[in-house]
C-alpha cells in the first residue's frame, strides 16, 4: 500500500490501524460498578445521623443541621466569619418572612345600573386634541 492509498491523518484522524476496533469500546474495562461520585459523596455525609448533647439534652441531627448549629454557636461567641457565613445562608435558603401583612384589594361593588352608567359605550362624538371632531378618514 503506498501513501497515496492511506485515509488523511492529523487531529481526530487517526490512522486505520490505531483506531478502536468495531464493536470494542475505548476504554474496555469503563467504570466499576456502584463507583459513587461527587455528588453521591457528599449526600451522604450530609445525610449522616449523629448523636450531640444540646444543653444537656441529647439529640439527632444530620451533618448539615449540625454544621449550621456550629455555625450558630460560633457566631454567637463573637466569630466575623461565622456570622458572614450564617447570614448568607439565612439569605440563601431561609424562607421570606411571613409577619407582614398581605392585603388584596378588590373594586367596590356596584349594581348593574352603576356598572352600566360607568362601563357602557357612549353615545359622544369622540374628540380629538385640538377640539375638533374625529371623523373616520377613508
Amino acid at each position: 500500500m503506498n501513501s497515496d492509498d492511506r485515509a488523511p491523518t492529523g487531529y481526530g484522524k487517526p490512522p486505520a490501524e490505531h483506531q478502536f476496533q468495531h464493536g470494542q469500546s475505548g476504554n474496555p474495562k469503563g467504570r466499576r460498578k456502584g463507583a459513587l461520585n461527587t455528588n453521591t459523596i457528599v449526600q451522604a455525609i450530609a445525610t449522616e445521623r449523629h448523636r450531640v448533647t444540646i444543653e444537656g439534652r441529647p439529640r439527632t441531627m444530620n451533618t448539615v443541621e449540625l454544621l449550621v448549629q456550629i455555625l450558630k454557636h460560633r457566631s454567637l461567641q463573637g466569630s466575623v466569619k461565622a456570622n458572614k457565613l450564617l447570614d448568607k445562608y439565612r439569605i440563601r435558603f431561609a424562607p421570606e418572612p411571613t409577619d407582614t401583612p398581605k392585603y388584596a384589594v378588590f373594586p367596590e361593588a356596584l349594581t348593574i345600573e352603576e356598572w352600566m352608567e360607568l362601563y357602557s359605550p357612549k353615545d359622544d362624538v369622540p374628540y380629538g386634541y385640538g377640539g375638533e371632531a374625529l371623523t373616520p378618514r377613508f
